[in-house]
């Protein structure tokens, strides 16, 4: 099976929040072997607002840079396309966590 697909609202709250930087890593597999995707921003008006790596993509977490996004359309800034290209993936996974530089605080949520 040919994998592509969009991941949205990669954000912060703010430019400046320090409490929740999103980052998802996406890996797939055939069974036997593991693939990682090529992941691709959506929209590149503002090249800096996520930060992409490897099979990993995350807002960017430098003070003043990133913030947050509407994925409505009309602001896709925080929009990722995943494509496996020919791989026969059978299995993805998407993890979500803080991005490095995240503060520690178990105590706050995102909806």
């Amino acid at each position: 099976m040919h994998a592509n697909f969009q991941i949205g609202d990669i954000d912060k709250d703010s430019p400046s929040s320090t409490t929740s930087l999103d980052q998802v890593t996406i890996t797939g597999t055939d069974g036997v072997n593991t693939y990682f995707p090529v992941i691709t921003r959506v929209e590149s008006s503002d090249p800096s607002f996520l930060q992409i790596s490897g099979n990993t993509a995350s807002v960017n977490s430098t003070p003043g840079l990133g913030g947050d996004a509407a994925t409505d359309g009309l602001d896709n800034r925080g929009t990722i396309e995943i494509d496996f290209g020919i791989h026969p993936i059978n299995n993805i996974t998407i993890r979500y966590n803080n991005a490095p530089g995240a503060n520690n605080n178990p105590g706050y949520g995102r909806s």
